[in-house]
């Protein structure tokens, strides 16, 4: 086995890129072992839609990263108060996942400190009935990538708020989080130890048969710095990879109600109508044509609202109204 030491780096487009480039590109006859953080930040999975499982007002507000991982499963919120883990290994089976293989010495590690871990349902680890990690798994080539995330001492109020997404009626074939009683381990330590410590304590039991340290070379780092910037950070891979739904947003002005029903695939509005019981004598509809093929971003939609007199579509309401509307 070897293992990636990880402690400098908190930026969840990297931590990503390096992960996935340990998984198709080292140690292809034995195991790898890294233990990682990351900053603020929601890590969606593969086949989720992106829009639909964060507050994006309250992401952009405060400044919290976004990422698509490799892997299936629900959104999940890591902080500096996380404790991640990836653990790579060979495999012939083609059959079903292995989250019991890999949760168990994490869950034998947490037993260590005198807590009753165990593995819940198929893929999480809850300590007293909560919730403390989710894990996921990707298999491609004879690989078997299991990755998990631990909360240690996160900040549960803001995972409260970043994955609560307001209720705008969201039609999607992207499969949903489920949302679970979560707490911290360290709640359920008298004198929980530095995360340092516990980080330690989980690299030995992920390691407990022995591991040698793997230490990249430049062009390794090289080649992860730019899977992060040409697939993690990419709008296309956080938020294009969605798969299409449908959303009716909506809200009260002083002139009436003005409703959006939007079409949306691949993060692209494909068609917008514009309906409310406003009174008009002008045509809200070319609203709608205007954001038809632009990308729900607030910046793509107020440059394509910009030639557009939205005041005389729908006299008292701004773009920067619809804009907002449109995207939070």
């Amino acid at each position: 086995m070897i293992w990636i030491r990880n402690e400098e780096s908190h930026d969840p487009y990297f931590n990503l890129a390096l992960e996935e480039f340990a998984f198709r590109s080292l140690g292809a006859e034995e195991p790898v072992a890294m233990i990682w953080q990351n900053e603020p930040t929601i890590v969606v999975g593969r086949w989720q839609n992106t829009l639909e499982e964060i507050d994006k007002e309250y992401v952009d507000a405060n400044g919290i990263h976004v990422v698509r991982r490799i892997t299936g499963g629900g959104a999940v919120y890591h902080d500096l108060g996380n404790v991640n883990y990836t653990y790579i290994t060979p495999t012939e089976d083609k059959g079903d996942f292995r989250f019991a293989d890999f949760v168990e010495p994490v869950c034998a590690a947490l037993r260590e400190m005198g807590l009753d871990a165990g593995l819940s349902g198929r893929n999480d680890i809850t300590v007293a009935g909560a919730k403390v990690s989710g894990n996921a798994e990707h298999k491609d080539r004879g690989r078997l990538l299991h990755h998990g995330c631990i909360l240690y001492n996160a900040d549960l109020s803001v995972v409260a708020r970043c994955l609560k997404v307001k209720p705008d009626k969201f039609e999607s074939k992207a499969i949903k989080s489920v949302r679970s009683r979560v707490a911290n381990i360290a709640d359920f330590l008298p004198d929980p130890p530095a995360i340092g410590d516990f980080k330690a304590r989980l690299l030995a039991a992920l390691t407990k048969d022995g591991a040698e340290e793997y230490k990249l070379g430049d062009a390794e780092l090289a080649s992860v710095r730019e899977l992060a910037a040409l697939k993690y950070r990419t709008w296309d891979w956080v938020y294009g990879q969605s798969p299409k739904f449908n959303t009716v947003k909506r809200k009260r002005f002083p002139i009436g109600s003005v409703e959006l029903k939007l079409h949306v695939e691949n993060g692209v509005i494909r068609t917008c109508s514009v309906y409310g019981d406003f009174f008009t004598n002008g045509d809200p509809g070319r609203i709608g044509r205007a954001l038809t093929g632009v990308r729900l971003e607030k910046d793509d939609i107020a440059a394509a609202l910009a030639p557009v007199d939205v005041a005389d579509a729908i006299p008292g309401v701004t773009a920067d109204d619809i804009t907002d509307l449109a995207v939070y």
